[in-house]
This record gives C-alpha cells, structure tokens and sequence, in this order.
C-alpha cells in the first residue's frame, strides 16, 4: 500500500444508485477548485469498480480502517444521503443476491437486529456500530 495520505470518500459507493456514485466525483470536484492537494479515494462496504458507468472504483470498508490505523488518511468525508440511521445489515442487503436478502431478515429475526448488525460489522472488519458514523477513536 501507498505511504501518500489521501482524503476518503465514505458512501454507498458500491452499488447502482446515481446519487451515492455522484457523491465521490463532486467531492473531488469541489476538493480540485479550492486547490486541496490531496487526492481522493471512494469506500463502500465491498471493493467494487463501477468505472464503466462513470462511477469512480471504490475501496473496501475493511482497508478503509486499514488504512485509517495506518495514518494514510488525511480525512474521511461521508458522503450520501441517508446516513445516520443507516444499518449494517441493511446495507448489506442492497448488495447481494436476493436470497442473500432474504438470509440477512431471516438472521435479524432469529438473532435480533443488534446481533446480526454486529455480525455483519464484524465479518467486513468494522470496529464500528453504524456503517457511516464513527469516531476517531474506533478507527484508530
């Protein structure tokens, strides 16, 4: 891995939704016209390239914090809409196959939702609660 430290776009940047592709590009965008030097790398659950449809190639969730305790990331920008309250389990659901969907409600009711979440983050390498917010601390 590069030594560089870079800005991070931190979305739903891994699936077929314009506005969670758009989001990286105009951060980018913005960061190149106020003459930020740092470039700029995107980061969704899963390692994707949607390149073919304009999309800018994301990073993993996983090497996001890999990255972050590495101290290669001179920031992360959350990017998108409907952040907050956003789940680990529903977010994983938007990206599988339909009987992956149906897997994932099928844990949430035999464990609970706070279980599956947990399991969820757990198995892509979150130290965090929720999907878009966290702390320096549990990143670090």
């Amino acid at each position: 891995m590069s030594t560089v430290t870079h800005v991070a776009a931190l979305g739903a940047v891994d699936r077929y939704n314009y506005g969670d592709l758009l989001f990286p590009l105009v951060l980018r965008g913005a960061l190149e016209r106020f003459e930020v030097p740092a470039p700029v790398l995107a980061y969704g659950l899963v390692e994707r390239d949607l390149a073919g449809v304009g999309a800018m190639p994301n990073r993993s969730y996983r090497r996001l914090v890999a990255e972050a305790r590495a101290g290669r990331l001179e920031a992360i920008v959350v990017v998108g809409g409907e952040v907050v309250g956003a789940e680990w389990t529903t977010m994983l659901m938007h990206l599988g196959s339909r009987q992956q969907e149906q897997a994932i409600r099928v844990a949430r009711k035999l464990l609970g939702r706070g279980a599956a979440n947990r399991l969820v983050a757990r198995s892509l390498g979150a130290p965090t609660l929720w999907p878009w917010v966290f702390s320096a601390r549990e990143l670090g």
